[in-house]
């Protein structure tokens, strides 16, 4: 468990900071204990140096993952605490905090709290510490409205979705005739049967900011869900395209409705939550283009969190660089996880010059750590009897370990997986059982 403070004794010693008053409202009770939740540098008013921001929270009952009475500390760079901000949060899950720049003047903190929802739900806030004494959110909690939309079923088996300026798209219910038959919303001839029935529009589930115009501004780009009759029965997605003003606040320069049922809402899925750790998928979506990534929160390790996700950053960049374009795809799979170890694959598609360039990522982890974990980390690469072993065990594969062990590998909960990309460009795959390879094993305890 990290550090515990007392919140009845820091909130005095808050409010004598340099005039800074922080306002706790009734709605963020005071708690006697508040554990440290996450933590990231940047640079708030664009001086060049780091300030720290530091986000606590209390648990609703003791061993709930559920937080609230949320506070965010800035520090200066030698840890003198300059303010206090209570964020408009109430509570949730899987607390982040990222950086970005929107106003020209300093990083913004984008902190993201999950809300427990099956579809990735989540409330989005971004700060600007700019001045300690004037502190603005100026991503709100009606700005997570997103697209305003309205929805409702048709006769036929259809769905029309209306923009605010009067657009609509008309879309084919995703799921079998039957399925909405049984529930009493259609007949079977198509007529409709409870008109008063409405399609449900979801605040934005997905915030990710990209550098859309490629000017050094970032924009935002968000996602809803458009469910039908539950959850499950997914209409579509609403992708917007959202750019800041100090002026006029957020301005909706672009929106798509995205048809699909629950088998295109696959890699909304791809999440996994164990005991101490979570990792839920995030999406950007423009014209052709999709780019979906993994954000690991991890309770009490701040450190670790802002490694794994620095770390899939790096895989994501030159994909969301490439979404304004269209031509690119990235997506992501759990071939593994367990409570210390963690291993995925990455599948790249970009568009270069008219050809598509293709990329397979293996990214293993060590889930208590964040350490990216390379083979000879894992498997005793000095043993001469390795290589020989591996040979025999993929002798039917078409991978090459004349050269020593591939680099590039995953495992999926009995096997190794090598790949290696052939001179012609293909990606080729070679599995060896873990139990041929215990022998060879550093670190047994992960497998």
């Amino acid at each position: 468990m990290g550090n515990i403070i007392n919140w009845q004794k820091l909130i005095p010693a808050v409010m004598l900071v340099a005039g800074v008053l922080v306002s706790v409202n009734a709605a963020a009770a005071p708690q006697s204990e508040q554990e440290p939740l996450a933590q990231l540098q940047l640079d708030v008013d664009g001086d060049g140096t780091q300030e720290t921001v530091e986000l606590y929270g209390g648990q609703l009952a003791r061993g709930s993952s559920y937080r609230h009475d949320f506070l965010l500390l800035l520090k200066s760079s030698d840890s003198e605490l300059l303010t206090a901000y209570v964020p408009s949060i109430k509570g949730g899950y899987d607390c982040n905090l990222e950086k970005a720049g929107f106003t020209g003047r300093g990083e913004q903190l984008l902190l993201s709290v999950g809300q427990g929802g099956a579809d990735g739900s989540a409330e989005y806030r971004i700060i600007d510490f700019a001045d300690p004494k004037a502190v603005k959110e100026i991503f709100t909690g009606s700005d997570n409205a997103g697209v305003a939309v309205t929805a409702e079923f048709l006769p036929d088996f259809r769905s029309k979705i209306t923009f605010a300026d009067g657009n609509a798209s008309y879309e084919m219910l995703p799921e079998k005739k039957a399925f909405y038959e049984q529930r009493g919303l259609y007949a079977a001839d198509g007529t409709l049967l409870k008109g008063y029935r409405r399609p449900a529009v979801s605040k934005i589930n997905s915030l990710v900011p990209v550098d859309m115009e490629q000017d050094g501004s970032l924009e935002v780009l968000t996602l809803q869900n458009v469910s039908g009759l539950n959850k499950d029965d997914l209409l579509g997605k609403l992708a917007g395209v959202w750019s800041y003003s100090e002026g006029s606040g957020w301005t909706l320069k672009s929106k798509t409705f995205y048809s699909g049922g629950k088998n295109k809402d696959d890699k909304f899925h791809r999440s996994y939550r164990a005991k101490s750790w979570q990792i839920r998928p995030r999406q950007a979506v423009h014209d052709s283009s999709s780019v979906t990534f993994p954000v690991f929160t991890v309770a009490e390790a701040p450190e670790v969190q802002n490694k794994v996700n620095g770390d899939f950053a790096v895989v994501a960049a030159p994909y969301l660089q490439k979404l304004a374009n269209g031509g690119c795809e990235l997506d992501y799979t759990l071939t593994f996880v367990g409570e210390r170890f963690i291993s995925m694959v990455f599948f790249g598609v970009m568009d270069e010059e008219g050809q598509e360039l293709f990329a397979k990522i293996a990214f293993n982890m060590d889930a208590k750590t964040g350490k990216r974990l390379d083979i000879g980390e894992v498997l005793n690469l000095q043993d001469q009897d390795l290589l020989p072993v591996l040979r025999l065990l993929t002798k039917k594969d078409k991978v090459d370990f004349t050269k020593g062990v591939p680099v590039s590998w995953y495992y999926n909960g009995t096997n190794f997986v090598f790949c290696q990309r052939s001179e012609s460009g293909e990606w080729l795959e070679a599995t060896a059982a873990a139990t041929d390879l215990k022998k060879f094993l550093l670190r047994p305890e992960l497998f």
